[in-house]
């Protein structure tokens, strides 16, 4: 088993995401504790303080999960198959059970060879903003996905829920956060012509469809 993410829920319970390999296979895993540091015996479809949950046809990992105000527990990542690589959000009942009400009975997966989910994060409204990368001819983009709070692509973000960055520089975003004043900001790198590796802050703009980058270069800001 591997960990990769953990939230902390208001009642101090711990809640792990990852993934645990089985022979060839790898399967998304969710586990809680208790404040203590034991497994949450409550938690899990087998009440074993675990939730693994298999994709079909691909290997999947947990790469970034939220706690809800209600308890339900909300996870992204990346699945990985013959087709490529694609973005997968999960969500689970307080219990750790999958919430059959969300998506496609708890899980929405993208239906391309979209790339790597990274982070998550949930805004007022309940949406669900997930940013990550997708390789095309052997070019890193900044992808950003939104679901509404039913696990549905939010059509009016970007292009039907999504939007691929078209930069001539190689970008990859890792981490995304919701601002009081409701806008997405994400962080990543940007690697430039003779290899050299710079981070870069990403503010998406007006319906979503445009952007705007920060590259820290040498204490300096750049925008384009």
């Amino acid at each position: 088993k591997f960990i990769e993410c953990l939230s902390i829920q208001s009642n101090g319970l711990i809640v792990v995401g990852g993934f645990t390999t089985s022979g060839t296979t790898t399967n998304a895993l969710i586990l809680r504790y208790l404040s203590k540091g034991t497994l949450d015996l409550s938690f899990g479809s087998s009440a074993n303080g675990k939730m693994i949950v298999p994709l079909k046809d691909c290997s999947s990992a947990v790469s970034s999960i939220s706690v809800l105000l209600g308890g339900k527990i909300v996870a992204c990542g990346t699945c990985s198959g013959a087709t490529g690589d694609r973005f997968f959000v999960l969500q689970l009942l307080s219990n750790g059970h999958l919430d059959e009400t969300f998506a496609n009975s708890g899980i929405f997966l993208s239906s391309s060879d979209l790339g790597k989910a990274e982070s998550l994060t949930i805004d007022s409204q309940g949406k669900i903003v997930v940013a990550g990368y997708g390789v095309s001819d052997n070019k890193a983009n900044v992808i950003l996905l939104r679901l509404l709070p039913g696990g549905e692509l939010d059509t009016s973000f970007g292009l039907d829920g999504i939007v691929i960055g078209a930069s001539t520089l190689n970008e990859m975003a890792t981490d995304v956060v919701i601002t009081k004043s409701n806008e997405i900001v994400a962080t990543g790198q940007v690697t430039m012509s003779g290899g050299k590796t710079d981070n870069i802050i990403v503010y998406p703009r007006d319906n979503f469809s445009f952007r705007k980058i920060i590259k820290a270069l040498k204490r300096k800001a750049i925008f384009y």
